[in-house]
């Protein structure tokens, strides 16, 4: 089924999903929502143009640069006490029965009243969180995560924070997080990364911005701008932009329909369905936290012969030594080898193998008697 237009007559610039009802926010200052986001849309709010919404029991949260507002289901409006003037919010998240709030400038706010009041919610993250630069949250079985301008970080509660950016790239211009079912996936400048207890792994690369997630897929932008979807579990893209005039700004994923933003073109919206399932991807076993003395015992595990490729990379996913080029067959493989001597730092191994990519954080220490 390809995706269908709705004309709401203005930019859709904030979207978000209440169970099944959809609730889009326009750029010109409303707010509107409907049942199926097909039709019957009725007027929430009429405020300063949304950056971000949420759902909440018995209120609508709406973030804009100035603050945050709680719209009651009566359709009262009352703006959330608490957060700096010019807040500047740009995200908003579920943190079990609270909220959370992002700003550019100012960190995280958490409320436990539904919006009514804000509170600095900024221990442990860099700075406390001021100037940070938040990007995005993510809620999965994990906890909550926060991306900003210098990786991620981890809240049990949203209360206070933890670095939870092991495995990412130093360095990126592009850092988004999507939750996957019960697990946290990210996208770096292109190269997704999941979550595998306390440590980014490498699971895809290939170019493709993240736009969302849900429990059996993944949905991005390919280098064409294309809109593309894989199962969470892996495989190849394929499109998902069947009827869409350009790439989506947004998404917002349901249980039965899948909504799209597209720029200066209203909301765009089709039935869910489900990917192929994933084919088997390669894996890498046995790299160390502390790489001593150059030396390598690792396991490569591949679905299929393929064109093989290890090498370390840097914090900015550059090339620094390549380990071993060949091509394999199917099955494991148990290498010994031997690393060129690379400057102490933080790296990461990666093997690249039939399309796939999968790479694991290692550390160099000084003084090992090894490297230069």
């Amino acid at each position: 089924m390809p995706w269908t237009l709705t004309d709401l007559e203005a930019p859709v610039v904030a979207l978000a999903l209440d169970g099944e009802a959809v609730v889009a926010g326009l750029g010109d200052g409303r707010v509107l929502r409907s049942d199926d986001g097909r039709g019957g849309w009725r007027l929430v709010a009429h405020l300063a143009p949304a950056t971000a919404l949420l759902a909440t029991a018995g209120a609508l949260l709406i973030a804009h640069q100035g603050g945050v507002d709680r719209v009651e289901a009566s359709g009262r409006a009352s703006p959330g006490r608490g957060l700096p003037a010019a807040a500047g919010v740009v995200a908003l998240a579920p943190a079990g029965a609270a909220a959370v709030a992002g700003t550019r400038a100012h960190g995280v706010f958490r409320s436990d009243d539904g919006g009514a009041s804000w509170a600095d919610a900024g221990r442990g993250l860099p700075y406390r969180g001021a100037g940070l630069g938040v990007r995005g949250f993510a809620a999965a079985g994990a906890g909550l995560f926060v991306a900003h301008d210098l990786g991620v970080s981890r809240s049990p509660d949203g209360l206070a924070w933890a670095d939870a950016g092991a495995g990412l790239p130093l360095r990126f211009g592009r850092l988004t997080l999507a939750a996957g079912g019960p697990g946290v996936l990210a996208e770096a400048d292109g190269r997704i990364y999941a979550l595998d207890g306390d440590t980014w792994v490498e699971a895809g690369s290939g170019g493709v911005a993240l736009l969302g997630a849900d429990g059996g897929a993944l949905f991005g932008l390919d280098a064409a701008g294309g809109l593309v979807w894989r199962s969470s579990d892996g495989g190849t893209w394929a499109g998902y932009g069947e009827g869409l005039p350009a790439g989506p700004l947004a998404l917002a994923l349901g249980a039965r329909w899948r909504l799209a933003v597209v720029e200066a073109r209203g909301l765009w919206r089709r039935r869910a369905s489900r990917p192929a399932p994933g084919a088997p991807q390669p894996s890498l076993l046995g790299v160390p936290p502390f790489l001593l003395d150059g030396r390598l015992a690792l396991t490569v595990t591949l679905p299929a012969e393929a064109d093989v490729v290890l090498a370390l990379v840097d914090g900015a996913g550059l090339e620094v030594a390549r380990l071993l080029e060949a091509r394999l067959g199917p099955g494991a493989h148990g290498l010994a080898l031997e690393a060129p001597a690379v400057e102490p730092g933080l790296y990461r191994c990666r093997l690249e193998a039939g399309g796939a990519a999968v790479a694991h954080p290692l550390a160099v220490l000084a003084g090992n008697g090894w490297a230069t």
